[in-house]
């Protein structure tokens, strides 16, 4: 026999095993069932439940207990832990109908197909982040966003975002704080007219000032 097929051998032997274990809890969950409708005691209903190990779904055990026996969930603080389950007055319990239900058709798991792992989402999504201006909410990412990105990167196993190249906070990329090349060519213009004007004003100005002083020089000679 090859390695395979004893490793097959033993997955067949665990299967039945685990679906013979499978009838037995059904057949002492109706015993359990019968002595509550007897009795009226929840002792062994309880014992059932609370001493299942994790992996043999509680939760549908608990589902077809409380389907068929006067069950509801315990919310007392100090015995639910022992006793989840308490007597409800108000139901009935009803063997013979458990019996014809599979108690592990109760609280049906997903299907594989409904997993999504976050895992693989989280490294993709920060792999294509590396490197890039990143803008949250249309602004650029601050501490408080960084450090969400790291978290989020040390739980998906990888290296924080880098944050290489320049972040922009302006998306559009256009620089709102400094003139365009427009504005700074009309403001050399109207600063080269200005400086040129000045000098032209002030030699108006003295050739006016030189004809006033001939004409008062000539009136007096007069």
């Amino acid at each position: 026999m090859t390695p395979l097929q004893t490793l097959l051998k033993k997955i067949d032997t665990l299967n039945d095993k685990a679906k013979a274990i499978q009838s037995e809890y059904q057949a002492v969950g109706v015993e359990c069932l019968q002595h509550l409708s007897d009795h009226g005691d929840i002792g062994p209903v309880n014992r059932l439940y609370v001493g299942m190990p994790k992996g043999t779904r509680k939760t549908a055990m608990a589902s077809w207990l409380m389907a068929h026996g006067a069950l509801k969930v315990n919310t007392d603080k100090g015995t639910k832990e022992t006793s989840p389950m308490a007597f409800d007055k108000n139901k009935k319990t009803d063997p013979e109908a458990a019996k014809a239900d599979p108690w592990q058709d109760h609280a049906p798991e997903r299907d594989i197909a409904d997993t999504f792992d976050l895992q693989v989402a989280l490294k993709s999504l920060l792999n294509r982040a590396q490197g890039k201006h990143l803008l949250i909410g249309g602004k650029a990412a601050d501490e408080e966003g960084m450090a969400l990105l790291r978290m989020l990167a040390t739980g998906a196993g990888l290296p924080p975002p880098s944050t290489d190249k320049p972040v922009a906070a302006n998306p559009s990329g256009i620089n709102t704080t400094e003139p365009t090349d427009a504005t700074a060519v009309r403001q050399s213009a109207d600063g080269e007219a200005s400086q040129t004007d000045a000098p032209a004003r002030t030699s108006a100005k003295g050739t006016g000032s030189t004809k006033r002083q001939q004409t008062k020089a000539q009136a007096a000679l007069v």
